[in-house]
């Protein structure tokens, strides 16, 4: 081994901590570097190696505390170089020093083993920057993993498409609105996929914009079809945004939520809105005329009254006469008030029936005879046919008869003379099926969907009445387990058709009796 003195000048000259043991462990010379760095006092320089290694805390770099024989120099003492990094701390301070620690033995010209060379390089900053590194990678790795999930997770469509306008990425829950596999949507555009959407170039338009100017572009309603529901028109409401990289627009993302049921409830609610706000001007209009009818039956009851109190009427033909206009008068007043009664108790779930067993044809030819006076006064014919061999119905005689006296009534006043009226019947369904025929002028298409509803008057009926007419012969039938419909042409006529269950168990436990 070199004299001391010249290995203290050749230690010293060396820039990083160094420090040159004997083989016994003691302290040959260490330079301004290691004395900083272990900040042992003279008294301590001079202790033995394993007292001098008490006073220091080491540990690997994993955070185990490392034992003297595993340390670098005491390896270089036994003649293997070694190079670890470790921690080191002054026993009872909270500090560490992270240190690379490089140790080579040292031998004489002829190879024996007199010490050992320790270079420690202060690593700390070093250290604190790749953990500071590596848990920002981990961070990172967990944002990504959370974003990942959020992306899968979301309940609205997601995507990305490239300046190309070409699919990048979607979630599955945007693939499983469009009917597709996720895979079939990258590379593509979607004008290459939807061609049942309605305005797909113009949107691709939009995205066009977004590339160009950055901004997005938000609440876009789309509708169309797809391959999850063909033939079904669906409703999206979709927002566009700029996907940048270091500030540059590459791509645009898209959020892409289904309002399909939400926009169907609201138009449904807007419609009746409107058919409740239709409804409420013609009952006001329906009201005005029920009004007006009453008042006139009403005026002529009074006045004939007071003609016969008065005694002003002679003679009992003339006092005949003002007792029928008063019993005319009366009846119009009860059947207009029995068309309200019934409606209100047919819109409460409250019309009545007891159902009998009864003729079909039986029931058309008493329908017929009450209106027979009437079809030849307005010179109409009026007649009946009926298929053999119909089984009875099961119905309240009176109410198929007041629905059947409705559907006459409508026909007789709609019907020019030298018409044609035609009462039917005829198997259906397990049932029998009532027909009311007229060749009357027909009914306009667009007023056939709301020829049921009460209040309701076709605009050229040529007669005043309250609307109802139909909207009872409906409850009549629907109070039976029955249905009524219409067919209806312009210019040639209209058939109303009312059937009615045929008689069995189910009538005779209501009741019914022949």
């Amino acid at each position: 081994m070199p004299r001391r003195a010249d290995l203290a000048s050749l230690v010293d000259a060396v820039a990083g901590p160094l420090v040159v043991y004997g083989l016994a462990g003691d302290l040959v010379a260490l330079n301004a570097g290691a004395e900083k760095l272990l900040q042992l006092s003279p008294e301590e320089r001079t202790l033995p190696l394993t007292e001098r290694l008490g006073l220091i805390d080491l540990e690997t770099a994993g955070g185990q505390p490392l034992r003297m024989r595993d340390t670098p120099l005491s390896r270089a003492l036994h003649g293997e170089r070694a190079e670890e990094v470790i921690r080191l701390r002054r026993r009872g301070r909270a500090a560490w020093t992270w240190v690379s620690a490089s140790a080579a033995p040292l031998r004489e010209p002829g190879g024996e083993l007199v010490g050992a060379v320790l270079s420690l390089t202060d690593v700390t900053e070093l250290h604190d920057t790749q953990e500071a590194l590596r848990r920002a990678v981990h961070e990172a790795d967990e944002a990504a993993g959370e974003l990942e999930a959020l992306f899968e997770a979301a309940p609205t469509g997601l995507a990305f498409w490239d300046r190309d306008l070409r699919f990048v990425r979607l979630n599955r829950k945007l693939a499983e609105m469009n009917g597709l596999p996720l895979e079939a949507h990258l590379g593509k555009t979607p004008a290459e996929l939807f061609r049942g959407i309605s305005g797909v170039e113009e949107i691709m338009a939009r995205w066009r914009g977004i590339l160009e100017t950055g901004e997005p572009v938000l609440g876009v309603e789309v509708r169309g079809e797809t391959h999850a529901k063909p033939g079904e028109e669906r409703i999206w409401r979709e927002d566009f945004f700029p996907v940048r990289v270091d500030g540059e627009v590459v791509g645009v993302g898209g959020v892409v939520l289904e309002v399909t049921e939400q926009e169907r409830a609201r138009e449904a609610l807007e419609r009746m809105a409107a058919a409740s706000r239709e409804e409420a001007r013609v009952r006001e209009r329906i009201l005005a005329v029920v009004s007006h009818d009453l008042r006139n039956p009403l005026s002529a009851i009074l006045l004939g009254a007071r003609q016969l109190a008065s005694g002003s009427i002679a003679g009992a033909p003339r006092v005949q006469a003002a007792g029928s206009r008063i019993a005319r008068a009366a009846e119009r007043m009860r059947r207009m008030i029995g068309d309200l009664l019934d409606a209100a108790a047919i819109q409460g779930g409250r019309l009545s029936v007891r159902p009998r067993r009864a003729e079909p044809a039986r029931l058309l030819e008493e329908a017929r005879e009450a209106f027979q006076p009437v079809a030849e006064e307005r010179w109409l014919s009026l007649e009946v046919r009926a298929e053999g061999g119909l089984p009875e119905v099961c119905c309240d005689h009176d109410r198929v008869l007041q629905a059947l006296s409705n559907l006459l009534g409508n026909a007789v006043q709609l019907t020019r003379a030298g018409g044609r009226l035609t009462l039917a019947a005829a198997r259906r369904d397990g049932g029998v099926e009532l027909a009311v025929s007229d060749t009357g002028p027909g009914i306009p298409p667009e007023e056939l969907p709301h020829l049921f509803q009460p209040y309701r008057r076709g605009k050229d009926v040529p007669y005043r009445g309250t609307g109802l007419g139909l909207a009872i012969v409906r409850g009549i039938a629907e109070a039976h387990g029955g249905r009524v419909r219409v067919e209806s042409r312009l210019g040639e006529g209209t058939t109303f058709r009312l059937w009615l269950p045929a008689f069995g168990p189910a009538c005779e436990q209501a009741g019914a009796s022949p």
